[in-house]
């Protein structure tokens, strides 16, 4: 089992594994997750037969592969960003801050 917390405070304390995605049956939403991959800490609390033990670590800016609910389920793959990726981020949040200091919104 893995513990997953996000940059905006929301974790999750029971993730599996189940091949490149995390399950868990807590309650999440698709925002919530994407609100909060700028830093992404994953640290493993259980040792669970079957899981691996290298998916823990600090992430900065992950960016989101799938996200689905299947019933009680959900989903998701974390990615860490590319460079060109960061690049992309970094170029919108720049142009979101100046639409902000000029009083438009995109």
């Amino acid at each position: 089992m893995y513990a997953i917390t996000f940059s905006n405070g929301k974790t999750l304390t029971q993730c599996g594994v189940n091949g490149s995605a995390f399950e868990t049956r807590e309650s999440v939403s698709k925002g919530e997750v994407l609100g909060g991959l700028r830093r992404v800490v994953i640290r493993q609390v259980e040792k669970t037969e079957g899981e691996p033990e290298t998916l823990g670590g600090e992430y900065e800016n992950m960016t989101l592969g799938y996200f689905m609910k299947h019933g009680e389920v959900t989903q998701l793959v974390l990615n860490e960003a590319d460079l060109e990726e960061q690049k992309f981020m970094q170029l919108r949040a720049d142009i979101d801050y100046l639409a902000m200091v000029a009083g438009e919104e995109l």
